[in-house]
């Protein structure tokens, strides 16, 4: 398995390998005693609230967390989400990272992270790599369970006083205590989700991890090199695409690629449109299918123009080349045939124009 060491919001900001969650090597078994089948013996003076109320999966939301420590500032934002899984982008100043985490057997469980690369597909489902518990149910006061291998968490309070930049909680206190003494509290608000973090470095002593702002009914603004056509030259312009949860990212190129290049001539004609974009992360390939119209529309700079799809598409997702089809079939125009064993190369990325010409 491969091992990371990296800082990690859904952990609470420790530090995370993936040594230290059950290995998917024998299958990812359920908890010792689920939540699912625990009594619910709590005493009637404690609140109970489930992990759908203290950590809820709001899409098109943008959490920022600040820190004294501006390296640990953090963002946050939902790119997919199936119900049972939900996979996140999670940025610092110097890394962002995919993380998936899983609702299942009443347990909220950190179960795959990719430290310094993020996947713009979507990965859902994904096969566990690992786990990390980070809530289980029934949430109340006592509750107590084994976090992963070298940490037990335990529900220290239900109503907790948390200030935080973005405002004042009555919080659920997580506390994490690991093997080597070690301990963290996490704080969960109700509608909300995580609000503060509170741990203790070597090197920083204490350090406080706030929720500084939440924004809602926003995209995440992604960098992308969109291509057109200069003359008989491809062009890069440097764009934003506005990426929202579970978004279709082959109708966002369509519409990108049909207004790239203002003045000049687009990547994709009108009527064209990109209908799937298909990832092969083991071997940094992709598979980009084509509307039938392109073809009636490429003309005698199709060469060109469609090496500027895959170089768009291609360092969008950081691909090494791409295959190209037409309507789910072998590309074939008057002057171009591509059959299955022809992979077309993504180029190095050419500058961007400053210029009418």
């Amino acid at each position: 398995m491969k091992k990371f060491l990296y800082v990690g919001l859904t952990l609470c900001l420790t530090l995370l390998s993936a040594g230290c969650g059950a290995s998917k090597k024998d299958g990812v078994p359920p908890p010792d005693n689920p939540a699912s089948e625990q009594p619910d013996d709590r005493p009637d003076d404690l609140a109970a609230g489930s992990i759908q109320e203290y950590f809820p999966v709001k899409a098109d939301t943008y959490y920022e967390y600040e820190s004294s420590i501006a390296d640990l500032n953090q963002q946050v934002f939902v790119t997919c989400t199936d119900g049972a899984q939900i996979q996140r982008r999670v940025s610092t100043a110097k890394v962002s990272a995919t993380e998936v985490l899983e609702y299942v057997y009443g347990e909220l469980r950190f179960i795959f992270g990719e430290p310094g690369f993020y996947y713009y597909e979507k990965l859902l489902p994904v096969e566990p790599a690992f786990y990390s518990v980070l809530l289980r149910e029934p949430l109340h006061v006592g509750q107590t369970w084994r976090m992963d291998e070298t940490r037990n968490a335990e529900i220290t309070a239900m109503d907790a006083d948390v200030s935080t930049l973005s405002g004042d909680y009555k919080a659920m206190e997580i506390t994490t205590s690991a093997a080597d003494g070690k301990e963290q509290k996490e704080y969960y608000a109700p509608g909300v989700g995580l609000v503060k973090t509170v741990y203790t470095t070597e090197e920083y002593g204490t350090l406080e991890i706030e929720l500084a702002r939440i924004t809602e009914e926003t995209a995440l603004n992604t960098p992308a090199e969109l291509y057109f056509l200069n003359g008989t030259s491809l062009v890069k312009e440097e764009k934003t695409l506005p990426v929202t949860t579970n978004c279709d990212l082959a109708a966002l190129f369509t519409e990108a690629m049909r207004t790239s290049g203002e003045g000049h001539t687009p990547l994709l004609p009108p009527g064209a449109k990109i209908q799937s974009i298909e990832t092969d992360r083991a071997n940094n390939r992709l598979r980009i299918d084509l509307s039938r119209e392109w073809i009636d529309a490429a003309g005698d700079s199709e060469t060109i123009v469609l090496q500027g799809v895959v170089n768009t598409i291609g360092h969008f997702y950081d691909a090494r080349e791409a295959r190209v089809t037409i309507g789910g079939e072998d590309y074939q125009s008057a002057n171009l045939h591509l059959g299955p064993d022809d992979w077309l190369s993504v180029e190095p990325s050419t500058p961007e124009t400053n210029d009418d010409a």
